[in-house]
């Protein structure tokens, strides 16, 4: 970890040595969101989506610059421990269209 200490800082609020009383009311997780039509294919669409799930930290920049479209990624601070998987059908700009969530990636530690 020598050397990140710029990152860690700027990531956590602090970082202690794990044992076994050590914990966390949440965790940071990247989510990948499926499903929503490229018209609405934008940061604001991926925020109002995620914030079903917890508080949006930042929306994936290959997602922002429309790289990647089969699905976007966004990272968000979640207090549920329970695998995510949601699956709903909603109404965006006047189409049917049915909604993916899940998780891909977890990221350790106590968020800020």
């Amino acid at each position: 970890m020598k050397g990140d200490e710029a990152w860690l800082n700027e990531m956590f609020e602090s970082i202690v040595q794990w044992t076994p009383k050590t914990h966390s009311n949440s965790r940071l997780v990247w989510i990948q969101i499926r499903g929503p039509p490229l018209d609405v294919w934008n940061q604001h669409c991926f925020v109002e989506l995620a914030m079903t799930l917890g508080e949006v930290m930042m929306v994936d920049e290959k997602t922002e610059v429309l790289s990647k479209v089969d699905y976007a990624r966004v990272l968000i601070k979640t207090s549920l421990l329970e695998v995510i998987h949601k699956i709903e059908k909603m109404l965006i700009n006047g189409r049917q269209c049915v909604i993916k969530n899940n998780v891909r990636s977890i990221l350790c530690g106590v968020p800020r």
